[in-house]
Order: structure tokens, then sequence, then C-alpha cells
């Protein structure tokens, strides 16, 4: 993957709030870039941030992109990467672990009583 999509994948992420993108967020975000390399930052993004909006169209562009198209095993590590790199900035955002030995919700009994329940039948 080109060092200047890694870069901008990067710090998109990094400033990620979670929220999905607008296709003209990522096309804005791309013109950065020379030409050649805005098919496959546009997919990295795209499938970092969100993935359904990946289409055919998105694919046939990294393929066919000014100096040298992809291949299916470089579209295959761009969006692996960019995957990747998106479920490691989500853990980011996640609770740290309960120690060992602190009860979970789960564990924890409810204060109602299974017996105190009415049961209906539908």
């Amino acid at each position: 993957m080109p060092a200047p999509v890694r870069e901008l994948v990067t710090r998109r992420l990094a400033a990620w709030d979670g929220a999905p993108p607008a296709r003209a967020r990522v096309t804005e975000a791309t013109a950065e870039l020379p030409p050649g390399l805005r098919p496959a930052a546009t997919l990295a993004l795209l499938t970092a941030l969100a993935p359904y909006q990946v289409h055919d169209a998105t694919i046939a562009a990294c393929r066919s992109a000014q100096g040298g198209g992809h291949d299916d095993r470089s579209l295959i590590e761009l969006t692996s990467w960019a995957s990747l790199s998106a479920a490691r900035r989500t853990a980011e955002d996640q609770p740290a672990p309960l120690a060992a030995g602190t009860p979970s919700p789960a564990d924890t009994p409810s204060p109602v009583k299974a017996s105190s329940v009415e049961r209906t039948n539908p």
C-alpha cells in the first residue's frame, strides 16, 4: 500500500468520532493525494469507516488507477489493513476489561425474584 494512502487513513481514523462519513467527505479527504492514489485511498477509507459504501465501481476504479492498477492481492492487502486499523481504533474506545474476580453485570443477581413475576400465557 502506498505510504501516502496509509498516512491519510491513519490520520482520518485517529480523528474519527465513530460516525460514518458522507461520501463527499471521503472525496474531500482524498483530494490531497495525487490522482493515481485517490482510488486506493477511497477504498481504504470506505473499508475502514463505511464498508457498506464500497461498490463495484470503487473496486473497478482501483483496478484501473493511473500508474498501474491494483490486482487481487493488493486489493486484499489494502482492505485487510484498513479493516484491522478500524477495528483497533474502535477497540481504543471500549472500556477496560474488568479486573479478575470483579463480578460482571451478568453475574449480579436481579433484584426481582423469579417467583414474584407473574407469568401469563399468550
